[in-house]
């Protein structure tokens, strides 16, 4: 299908050839007949990834932060690795369509095949052929509008929050500065509440575009058309619909404005504030978010959970469809909005004209093209693999693990890639092609049937490893499978059953890397020579602050489930003899479980280890040490850039050089070379390291097997 992507590096546009989406569990999948570009958010978009790299770090000093604590921890190669995967993904374009569903999710019944819908939001409502989208995102659209109307929806939506947010009164006076696409929209809908408006722009056209559609008194300057209004009374409130660097735009609006009057923020300003102005007034300052609640809130938008229609009357979705009501009602006119429309072949030439001198206000891209789906999966042209080492390598996922970490390894190695799977078409083909991949693909299941394919690497989110393993063990295909396997008892015991089945104990592979660092040969070597002995194993984790809205989060493992069994594993390495007892308590905070904890693991042979994990600390420590003691001896291994060890009142470094966490090693092995084979866990004991990871969250959550055992999560056909 077609697809209009952005390079965040270069601000290049193109109209790409990319696989259909999979459709989600809690939503559709659309067949787009009409999108709309947003003029003031992706003209922002394209001037910020035309920028340098010096522009670009002055614009966002918080990643260039995070970029520095990386290379402190991590070293500049490894940073640059993955700082160069990020400005390499294209970045999709578009949020607001209207189109047809073709496929609802298991858990979006309210929607049906056939039905007329508008969608909403970034990275779902993009310029593309066929787009999938949350239940929330999805409006109905009524008989009575066309499709170019209904693609208005989120634009309505940002202007009806803006409404809302001034909170203005039958027979009240609001200003609305800037009448462009937002602004203009804001001024109907003003007019269709019963409000006296004064509408101010520079633009000669606007105005009289403005005057022509509603009831509203305009002019240049805000003050003078605030008196002409109000009889020198002054606005109740000023919405600005705006964007400028400085503060000039919100400076004028307190003389304007009555005592106690209200400011409402919907554009992009400077906020440089006359405090004298807005403390001798009282003046009310609202900033208004986006398409209304459940903006910003990932449970909302991508988990579908919607807000009790009680107690949230407005939301997103009700926005939408408020604003469609209005428009279906003909209190609103949107066709005089449309200045131009262009087919999706030519939908450059629509960001061209935006970046001129010519006159424009909304712009219309329509999708003239066939009624079958396009494929979920695409061949790319690329030079068929080597015929040596395994014959062809499927990559499931391709995230900021995926493409920062392992991606690059898989480029120096040379691995035969077949196919790289995504959720997202787009992700799909910029991987494959800088992988060197054959294919690009939303589907699993096609990806396995490629007659080269003997390989498969699971770097997907964690509730999908179970499902995605299940099928290409099932497939009879090598399959690595990033930590954890699964995220649940349940699907431990099901992924063990279908291992057994096919035999496939010796083609299954975990993303336990630190095994395979030269640190841990080393230090296992150490600990062989002294036979017998007890080990005591101390292993500190400095993670550091995630965001709350994280997808570690959705698991109630939390950081324990996403990240534990790897130092399990590690300490079961080390001390190599069955585990007996396990202990955990917990620090989880409201909507963050398993953000720190503590482990203990009791052996067989009288060994004791203790993880201590923390999401709280600050980056600029290094993220790991681990101390171990054994014999009269003691070895530290520093973030795994400097193996120390410490014996007869002598320090001996016996490594040292750049950080080496074992992902190449790990690699190598999956991909049939078997230097490593002695490091590598059999499924046996990737089986315990979980089995202990989940007597660890029900021992911390003091519940039974139940909290654990939950009904498999699928991820659609990825």
């Amino acid at each position: 299908m077609k697809q209009v992507l952005q390079s965040y590096r270069t601000g290049e546009l193109w109209l790409a050839e990319v696989p259909t989406p999979s459709c989600l569990r809690n939503g559709v999948k659309v067949r787009v007949e009409a999108s709309l570009v947003s003029a003031g958010t992706e003209k922002r978009m394209i001037d910020l990834a035309k920028s340098n790299l010096l522009q670009k770090a002055r614009k966002r000093p918080d990643q260039v932060q995070r970029v520095i604590q990386k290379v402190k921890a991590e070293g500049l190669m490894a940073t640059w690795q993955q700082v160069n995967a990020k400005l390499d993904t294209p970045s999709p374009l578009g949020y607001s369509i209207a189109g047809t569903v073709i496929e609802t999710g298991v858990e979006a019944a309210e929607f049906r095949v056939g039905q007329r819908v508008a969608c909403a939001g970034v990275g779902y409502a993009m310029h593309a052929e066929v787009i999938t989208a949350p239940k929330t995102l999805t409006v109905p659209v009524p008989d009575a509008v066309s499709m170019d109307e209904a693609s208005f929806g989120t634009l309505g939506a940002i202007a009806m929050q803006a409404v809302r947010q001034c909170d203005a009164r039958v027979g009240e006076y609001v200003g609305v500065i800037g009448l462009g696409l937002l602004g203009n929209l804001v001024t109907q809908l003003l007019v269709a509440s019963g409000v006296h408006v004064a509408g101010i722009d520079i633009d000669s056209q606007k105005l009289e575009l403005a005057s022509r559609l509603s009831d509203v008194t305009v002019g240049t300057q805000l003050k003078t058309v605030a008196d002409e209004l109000t009889g020198g009374r002054g606005l109740d409130a000023v919405i600005i619909a705006a964007g400028a660097q400085d503060s000039a735009i919100i400076r004028q609006c307190p003389a304007a404005l009555r005592h106690r009057g209200r400011i409402v923020v919907l554009g992009f300003v400077g906020m440089d504030l006359p405090h004298d102005q807005f403390y001798e007034k009282e003046l009310d300052l609202r900033m208004s978010m986006s398409y209304g609640p459940g903006r910003y809130d990932p449970t909302y938008e991508e988990k579908a959970q919607d807000y009790p229609y009680p107690f949230v009357r407005w939301t997103e979705q009700r926005n939408i469809e408020s604003f469609l009501s209005l428009v279906a009602r003909k209190k609103l006119q949107i066709a005089p909005l449309i200045s131009h429309r262009f087919p999706i072949d030519d939908a450059l030439t629509a960001y061209s004209l935006m970046e001129g001198s010519a006159p424009y206000l909304g712009i219309v891209l329509n999708y003239p093209g066939s009624t079958t789906e396009p494929p979920r999966q695409i061949a790319l042209g690329s030079s068929q693999p080597a015929p040596s080492s395994p014959r062809g390598l499927v990559v499931v996922g391709a995230g900021s693990f995926a493409s920062g970490i392992l991606a690059p390894i898989l480029k120096q190695l040379e691995a035969p890639v077949e196919a790289v799977v995504t959720t997202r078409g787009a992700t799909a083909v910029n991987t494959a092609n800088m992988l060197g991949a054959t294919h690009a693909s939303t589907s699993l299941s096609e990806s396995l049937a490629l007659p080269n394919v003997s390989h498969v690497l699971i770097a997907s989110r964690h509730a999908a490893h179970y499902s995605q393993a299940s099928a290409a063990i099932a497939a009879g295909k090598v399959v690595h499978i990033e930590k954890p396997l699964c995220v649940s008892r349940t699907e431990l015991d099901s992924l063990g059953q279908v291992i057994a089945e096919h035999d496939a104990q010796r083609r299954v592979f975990v993303g336990f890397n630190r095994r395979y660092s030269k640190h841990s040969r080393l230090l296992r070597d150490e600990l062989r020579k002294r036979p017998g002995l007890p080990t005591t194993v101390i292993y500190r984790v400095n993670a550091g602050q995630i965001p709350p809205d994280h997808w570690f989060y959705d698991d109630p493992g939390g950081r324990l489930t996403a990240e534990g069994c790897h130092f399990i594993d590690y300490c079961m390495f080390l001390v190599d003899s069955p585990v007996i007892g396990v202990s955990c308590t917990a620090q989880s905070m409201p909507g963050r479980p398993f953000d720190g904890f503590a482990v203990t693991l009791a052996f067989a042979d009288g060994s004791q280890a203790a993880i201590i994990y923390s999401g709280q600390g600050d980056r600029s420590l290094p993220k790991e040490r681990i101390e171990v003691f054994k014999g009269g001896a003691c070895w530290v291994n520093d973030d795994w850039s400097r193996l120390t060890s410490y014996e007869f009142g002598k320090k001996r470094v016996l490594h040292s050089g750049k950080q080496q966490k074992g992902w190449q090693e790990a690699m190598e092995l999956f991909l049939g070379n078997k230097a490593h084979a002695d490091l590598a866990p059999s499924w046996d004991e990737m089986r315990v390291v979980h089995e202990t990871m989940f007597d660890a969250i029900d021992q911390a959550l003091g519940a039974s097997d139940e909290v654990t055992d939950e009904a498999t999560v699928e991820v659609g056909d990825l």
